[in-house]
């Protein structure tokens, strides 16, 4: 059952990362970043969908370290990409403020 509750928590923090990206995908509008994160956040909820129905059907065959360990790993990336999405926007907030100040400059 632990190794249920983790595999979950880390599809819920794939979900996060995703949502993220597709936020981020919006401003400046990016169709393509939009779609592919789009299908990320997709993906996700199918793969909880999935083991949903598996947990209900009594189907569940989760060996409880591998699955820990795939689920910490998974949790882990999502988290990485979350970070690098935010270091994307605070770079990109820099740059923007950069240019205002060489505008402001040239004035």
């Amino acid at each position: 059952m632990e190794a249920l509750v983790v595999k979950l928590f880390a599809g819920i923090t794939s979900i996060k990362a995703s949502y993220v990206e597709l936020r981020m995908a919006k401003n400046p509008y990016n169709s393509d970043a939009i779609q592919v994160a789009d299908q990320s956040v997709v993906d996700e909820l199918k793969s909880i969908s999935e083991l949903k129905h598996s947990f209900l059907k009594n189907k569940l065959d989760l060996s409880p370290q591998i699955t820990m360990m795939l689920a910490e790993i998974q949790e882990q990336q999502s988290l990485m990409k979350t970070y690098e999405i935010m270091i994307k926007k605070l770079e990109l907030e820099v740059d923007r403020k950069d240019s205002d100040l060489h505008l402001s400059r040239r004035n």
